[in-house]
């Protein structure tokens, strides 16, 4: 996608998982884990109205937003992250924490 910085890329994440949810939800999670240069896994999970966790499959282009994270927060020292943990509040609002080896 070419994003210029690491806030570029965390809004659109974020958009794109606030317009792929139709429902109202109190929080999404998101883990996306780098096994190696050609394989991922994710998670994605929301917790409804009514305080139940549901795991759903995530927009399309999340996985291309998550690799190219990796390269924007990468470092010499750390390289790119083996794990992200993702989350997103209904006010915008963000956390995100990385893993690296």
């Amino acid at each position: 996608m070419d994003f210029v910085d690491p806030i570029e890329c965390y809004q659109a994440i974020a958009n794109a998982l606030n317009n792929d949810l139709q429902d109202n939800w109190q929080r999404i999670d998101v883990v996306y884990e780098r096994l190696s240069d050609t394989h991922t896994r994710s998670l994605v999970e929301y917790l409804n109205d009514e305080s139940q966790l549901i795991s759903i499959g995530g927009p399309d282009l999340l996985g291309f937003y998550f690799d190219d994270l990796a390269e924007l927060v990468s470092t010499k020292e750390k390289g790119l992250y083996k794990k992200c943990f993702f989350t997103l509040f209904p006010d915008g609002e963000f956390d995100v924490k990385f893993e690296y080896d």
